[in-house]
């Protein structure tokens, strides 16, 4: 089977996986920059391997998932490891979101250092407090120097 309910956008759902597969960057650099896993059933060993975590937890990507966030657990909490990109069937296989299939997305460390060049830096709060103040000081000595 696979899951059974649609898309909502006022139902959450979360679940667990595990990335059973790595690919490399096509543009021939060597990082891996695709993760990929299997969508086990609810005993037994999905077409990639590794066991099952089991129907209550195993889960797999569904409508509207793409574009959302594959998290990992560490160091005490959860961080941003992946983006949802894309479910898969494999050759012979079922198709997508029934057991057997395959989903994955890109790995966000591999991207790290072109992230960090295109975000533009928050300023400071304290830095920001002062140019408000500055700038409501100069709109009130205008206005009582007007003539």
């Amino acid at each position: 089977m696979g899951y059974t309910t649609g898309a909502s956008f006022t139902v959450k759902r979360v679940g667990q996986n595990v990335a059973n597969l790595g690919i490399l960057d096509d543009e021939g650099g060597g990082a891996v920059e695709v993760f990929a896993f299997d969508f086990d059933g609810p005993s037994g060993n999905g077409p990639v391997g590794g066991s099952t975590l089991g129907n209550a937890i195993e889960t797999t990507l569904g409508g509207g998932d793409s574009g959302g966030p594959s998290f990992v657990f560490q160091d005490g909490g959860y961080k941003v490891a992946g983006v949802n990109t894309f479910v898969a069937q494999f050759i012979g296989g079922p198709a997508p979101a029934l057991f057997d299939s395959a989903g994955g997305g890109m790995i966000v460390s591999t991207y790290a250092d072109w992230i960090t060049s295109q975000v533009v830096p928050e300023p400071s709060t304290l830095l920001l407090l002062g140019s408000s103040l500055f700038g409501l000081g100069a709109y009130a000595w205008r206005r009582r120097h007007r003539k």
